[in-house]
């Protein structure tokens, strides 16, 4: 039947379910423009909507965005992509996901953005995933390593002990007697919890970083506003330029202070 359509004959002769069913289908997640099913398959304009809506009500294709598109790819592709996601979190137990652009550039290159939302969105509402910035199983949860669990709690001890002057990354496998890939896991995660912050190319306690904004706010006056320059940051902290100057950077960035020639202006 559907070689019969492709040579041109009409929906007289195929049957217009059958026709708009075998089209709609071999488009797979690409879909078919409705103008264009209506053309294929020699369907009326006053008929088609409601032949449309009786196979969507059916379950055998779904309109998505202009485009009718089959629901035995969407499904297909929808098993494949909590598959990948699987296979992802099995690869990497410490990430939040799999990047969503990824996921999308892999399954759904032919295909329109509207039907990766779809797929997505129908996902989620299924309680399969969790679908933000990546992509996640519901059912995922971070485990670590006994290994990544003595790394996690190491790192934290020695970066709390560390205040405003942390050891290079580079350094602290040497310190705690790891591998840096390891670490490396470990740190992203601890980046996302929150608990440790990367600003440039060292990492912070978060709760030292919380103190000095707060000892920065309180520099404050009512009769002007306070201000602070590197010489100053770095007597008063103990630290040196190395540290100082990535943190007032960083205390622009979250503005707490703002920057006016050398000195920084305390918000």
């Amino acid at each position: 039947r559907l070689e019969r359509l492709r040579v041109g004959l009409g929906a007289e002769e195929a049957g217009e379910d059958e026709a708009v069913t075998l089209l709609v289908g071999e488009r797979g997640i690409a879909g078919i423009p409705v103008a264009e099913l209506l053309t294929r398959a020699g369907l009326r304009t006053d008929t088609a909507d409601g032949l449309i809506d009786q196979l969507e009500s059916a379950g055998t294709i779904r309109r998505i965005a202009g485009l009718v598109v089959d629901t035995a790819a969407l499904s297909a592709v929808a098993e494949r992509l909590v598959a990948l996601v699987t296979a992802y979190h099995a690869e990497q137990p410490l990430s939040e996901g799999a990047p969503r652009e990824e996921v999308r550039e892999r399954l759904f290159r032919q295909a329109d953005p509207a039907v990766f939302d779809a797929v997505i969105k129908d996902l989620v509402q299924a309680g399969r995933v969790v679908a933000r910035d990546r992509l996640a199983l519901a059912s995922h949860q971070v485990t670590l390593s006994p290994e990544e669990a003595r790394i996690s709690e190491a790192v934290q001890v020695l970066l709390a002990d560390a205040g405003l002057s942390p050891p290079a990354v580079a350094l602290v496998p040497g310190q705690l007697g790891c591998d840096p890939d390891p670490l490396d896991r470990v740190l992203r995660w601890l980046v996302r919890e929150a608990t440790v912050v990367r600003v440039g190319a060292l990492v912070f306690d978060a709760l030292a970083l919380d103190g000095l904004k707060q000892d920065i706010r309180q520099m404050e006056t009512v009769e002007q506003p306070a201000r602070i320059d590197v010489g100053t940051f770095k007597e008063r902290y103990g630290v040196s330029r190395k540290f100082a100057i990535p943190l007032l950077e960083y205390l622009d960035r979250e503005r707490v202070t703002r920057r006016m020639g050398q000195y920084r202006i305390v918000l």
